[in-house]
C-alpha cells in the first residue's frame, strides 16, 4: 500500500481550481500536490480550497491527519490577512480575502501561531511534515479595483518590509524549524513558491496569475528538490 501525501493550501494548491477570469476554461491539469505525490511514489489527498487562509489550511490538515499510512504532510500557506469561517449546518467553509476584524499585527501573529502549532502537532504524532509559503503572506491588494493597500479597518498600513519586521518580533518566529521550506520570505533571505514562477508561460494569463500546467510543475519541482 502506498503512503499518503496529505496537502492543503489555497487556489494555488486546490485540485478543483476554476478561473474567475476565464470561466469556460478547463483547469483540469495536474496540480502540484498530485505531481509531487507521483514523484514520491505516494497517493495524494489534496484538501486545498480556493481563497483559503491559514485557519482553513490548518484545520483541514488537522481533520485529516488521523488517516492511516500518511507518509508526508505539507501545509501550503496563504495570505496572512484572509479570514476563514465554517457553517456547520451546511458543512461548508467560506473565506474572505480581507478579514474585517483585527489589524495587521494580529494577522501576522495569527499566521505564526498556526504555523508553529502545525509543526508541533506533526512532531507530537511522529509524522513527517513540511511547510511552504506558496504565495507571499503579505497582501498588496493591488489586484482588486481599490486604491487601498490594506483596508482601513486593519489599522496602520504596513509596507512589505514592515510586515516581515513585525514577524521577527513574534517569539514564535525563532521556534519555526528547518522543515519550513523558504522561511521566512524573500525580504529576510527566504522565498515563497511564487518567486520561482518567473515567466509569463508559468501563469494562466496576464489577468489570471494562477499557475497553469507548467506553473504547477515549477512548484512541484522546487518543493521536491528541497524535501531533504
Amino acid at each position: 500500500m502506498k503512503k499518503i501525501l496529505l496537502v492543503s493550501g489555497c487556489s494555488y494548491t486546490t485540485a478543483n481550481y476554476n478561473s474567475h477570469y476565464h470561466t469556460d476554461m478547463k483547469c483540469d491539469w495536474p496540480k502540484w500536490p498530485e505531481i509531487l505525490a507521483n514523484k514520491l511514489g505516494m497517493d495524494c489527498i489534496n484538501v486545498g480550497f480556493s481563497g483559503a487562509g491559514q485557519e482553513y489550511i490548518y484545520t483541514s490538515l488537522v481533520n485529516n491527519i488521523h488517516r492511516e499510512n500518511i507518509g508526508l504532510v505539507i501545509a501550503g500557506w496563504s495570505r496572512a490577512c484572509r479570514r476563514d469561517y465554517y457553517y456547520y449546518g451546511k458543512n461548508h467553509w467560506q473565506n474572505d480575502h480581507w478579514d474585517e476584524k483585527g489589524d495587521n499585527h494580529y494577522f501576522i501573529d495569527r499566521t505564526l501561531m498556526f504555523q508553529y502549532s502545525f509543526q508541533q502537532l506533526c512532531k507530537s504524532l511522529g509524522l513527517k511534515y513540511k511547510q511552504v509559503q506558496i504565495i507571499n503572506t503579505y497582501e498588496s491588494a493591488k489586484w482588486v479595483d481599490s486604491d487601498d493597500v490594506w483596508p482601513v479597518a486593519r489599522g496602520k498600513v504596513l509596507t512589505r518590509e514592515q510586515h516581515y519586521f513585525q514577524m521577527q518580533k513574534n517569539p514564535l518566529f525563532n521556534l519555526i524549524d528547518d522543515n519550513f521550506i523558504g522561511f521566512p520570505g524573500k525580504e529576510l533571505g527566504g522565498f515563497c513558491m511564487q518567486d520561482f514562477m518567473k515567466h509569463p508561460e508559468d501563469y494562466i494569463s496576464d489577468k489570471d496569475k494562477h499557475p497553469n500546467a507548467k506553473g504547477h510543475q515549477v512548484i512541484a519541482e522546487n518543493i521536491y528538490e528541497r524535501l531533504g
